[in-house]
This record gives C-alpha cells, structure tokens and sequence, in this order.
C-alpha cells in the first residue's frame, strides 16, 4: 500500500476534510492544515515520502523568538527536548518554533495508527506546561535557566 493511502487512511478515520497535496519537487504527498491547541492556531504538516519511506510531522507554532532572545530559547528548547522522548522541538533562524519527528517505515507495514500517534505527540510537544515556557523564552526577561527551573516545578506540581 502506498504511504499516501495510509495517510488518507487516517484522515478517513479522524473525518478530516483536508485534501492530500503533492509536491513534485521532491515527490512527496502531503497536508497542511491548521490545528487548535488551547486557544491558539498552530500549523499541522504530515508529509508521506514514498521514495524513502519515510512519514514526517511536522507542527509550527504560532509563536515567534524574537532574535534577543534565541540564546534563551535555546536553553529553554534543549530542557524541553530532554523530556520529549521522540521528535524534537526547535526554531529556525527567523524565530519560527516547530516540532518535528520522522519515521522510517522501510521493511515495515506503515499503518494509520502511525499518523496519529504523530499528531499526538505533536499537540503534547506544545501542552500548556510547555507552551507557557516557550512563551516565557520568546516574550519574558526570565534566563532559559529560570523558565526551566518554573516548567519544571510546575511538572512535578501537575504529577502529584
């Protein structure tokens, strides 16, 4: 079965109304559609790569770094990074804040199951614990230093 009908799959099965796009620069079937996460609108991408069998999330935040803050935002993505167990967060160079993970189905049965736990992992890479110390890291004074020092006490308040 091709990847994009697994993808198709899925959004058969979540009743989404986006229509798989390709892209003939470098062969691949993709969406873009948006995604609401406690109030704000991020940009939700799922990229099936058919040639390298691959699938690929990809979720951009509505949020930006500004430049004087990108060496605490770093921190504060590095910390973040430390306690997501796959797929990373990260920004580019004009401040855009994203997550990414990609899987590699090669030799195996890609199912849609797959894109879902995706999309999971995704939205919970920017829950309300890690939204607000990436918002403390784009818009506040606080070092990377003390906005991980703040997520991480509010974990710990949120497990107990």
């Amino acid at each position: 079965m091709q990847l994009k009908d697994v993808l198709q799959q899925f959004m058969n099965v979540e009743d989404w109304k986006d229509e798989i796009e390709h892209d003939d620069s470098d062969n691949t079937d993709f969406i873009n559609t948006k995604f609401d996460i406690d109030g704000q609108v991020h940009t939700l991408l799922l990229i099936t790569d058919q040639d390298n069998q691959t699938i690929k999330v990809m979720m951009v935040s509505p949020i930006k770094i500004p430049k004087p803050r990108t060496k605490e935002a770093a921190i504060v993505m590095n910390g973040l990074n430390n306690r997501i167990n796959y797929g990373n967060i990260g920004f580019r160079d004009d401040g855009t804040i994203y997550y990414r993970w990609t899987m590699d189905v090669e030799g195996a049965t890609a199912a849609s199951q797959q894109f879902a736990t995706m999309v999971a992992a995704a939205s919970s890479a920017f829950d309300t614990l890690r939204g607000t110390a990436i918002g403390a890291a784009a818009f506040s004074k606080q070092s990377g230093d003390e906005i991980l020092k703040d997520y991480q006490k509010e974990v710990a308040m949120a497990a107990n």
